[in-house]
């Protein structure tokens, strides 16, 4: 990692731990619980959130040879991003030309071309349709227009952008990522190799589900058996980068990485340091040791959400006790995920309907829950 970044952080945790403060911010505010509930908010989130803005779709280790495949379904569509044979990721819509059935079914591969499974109508890794069964019965067919919908993508410093309205045009990141485009190249994102993926369905909005990473607040206690055997007790660090947010987390191992003058500190490498960066509107972009984890969180109806979590490794994935320390660490963090943070996040959809609240209270310590959901607000008018 950026070593400037560790050395500053690592220092700034090491003085919070000796005084402890779970404040991040300085406002207490209401939020009304209608924000997870409202049809017509609802509306608008998919509208300017979700169709309107770049999403961030994967990082380039999913794709890392030409003809390497994955499906990108945010609401209401199916997109196929594919690295082509110069390189270049390019995305599609997952939709035959010839009668709309999706062209491929699995989450991910790895293709040389791709053939409708309904009546074999066969594209090229560049979208280009070359194969037509019977094409004598299509006089006039002109395949030129007939290759698959394009959707624009750019892949930038490790990472793939969709903007999932588009029609193959470029679209404008930089103002979507403003100053977070050079926090996220401290990371080099494009060293990193895909491992494999779980998939949470849960049933509350999608906000409920992105609120559980944006404060360190629950850790000491609905994580007391998991996380916080680890964590210094929810201690954090908060920095935003206009609507983007970066959590630098203490582990109660720091202390035993920094005995030595600032030069020696491994507190990254040993373990001691958790980064969560909530990369706006709806991604969780996890650092922790030699991985990172990254969640896309999805609207799957307004009482119901789909997260993806994906894991990665900065070390190539060569041997079989590699994939089983992977796939421990995944499993782990999936369990923690689903069973703790994602069992409260139901648990909350469930009782707004109680009457019980009509707003909920976000304190000191949950500043970067409150800018979301002002900037989620502001966002869809």
């Amino acid at each position: 990692m950026d070593r400037a970044l560790e050395i500053d952080v690592t220092t700034q945790l090491l003085d919070l731990m000796a005084s402890p403060s779970m404040a991040v911010g300085d406002e207490m505010t209401e939020l009304p619980v209608a924000v997870y509930t409202d049809p017509d908010r609802f509306a608008r989130e998919q509208q300017h959130l979700f169709a309107g803005l770049p999403l961030l779709a994967g990082l380039s280790g999913e794709l890392p040879a030409p003809g390497d495949w994955k499906l990108f379904e945010p609401p209401g569509t199916s997109l196929l991003l594919v690295r082509g044979d110069d390189g270049v990721v390019r995305g599609f819509r997952n939709a035959c030309r010839h009668r709309g059935a999706p062209v491929v079914e699995e989450p991910s591969g790895s293709n040389r071309s791709f053939t409708c499974p309904y009546h074999s109508w066969t594209y090229n890794r560049s979208g280009e349709l070359v194969g037509v069964p019977q094409a004598e019965t299509f006089p006039g067919l002109c395949r030129e227009t007939r290759g698959l919908a394009a959707v624009s993508v750019t892949e930038r410093a490790g990472t793939l952008w969709v903007l999932p309205t588009s029609q193959g045009e470029p679209f404008d990141l930089d103002t979507h990522l403003g100053p977070f485009d050079a926090e996220l190249r401290r990371w080099n994102l494009g060293d990193l190799h895909y491992f494999d993926r779980r998939v949470h369905r849960i049933a509350a909005n999608w906000k409920l589900a992105v609120d559980t990473f944006t404060e360190g607040y629950h850790i000491p206690n609905l994580h007391q058996n998991t996380i916080n055997m680890f964590a210094a007790n929810g201690l954090l660090l908060a920095n935003s980068f206009g609507r983007h947010h970066r959590q630098a987390v203490a582990m109660r191992c720091l202390t035993d990485s920094t005995e030595g003058p600032t030069e020696t500190w491994t507190g990254f490498d040993d373990g001691g340091i958790g980064f969560v960066y909530l990369i706006f509107p709806n991604t969780i972009l996890l650092f922790f040791g030699d991985h990172a984890e990254l969640f896309q969180v999805f609207p799957d109806g307004i009482d119901r959400s789909v997260t993806v979590q994906s894991l990665y490794s900065y070390d190539p994935i060569e041997t079989e006790d590699q994939r089983i320390i992977l796939e421990t660490a995944l499993d782990f963090f999936h369990e923690i995920v689903a069973m703790q943070d994602y069992r409260m996040a139901a648990g909350v959809q469930r009782l707004i309907a109680s009457g019980a609240n009509e707003t909920y209270l976000l304190g000191q310590c949950e500043a970067i829950t409150q800018s979301l959901h002002r900037d989620w607000a502001a966002a869809t008018g």
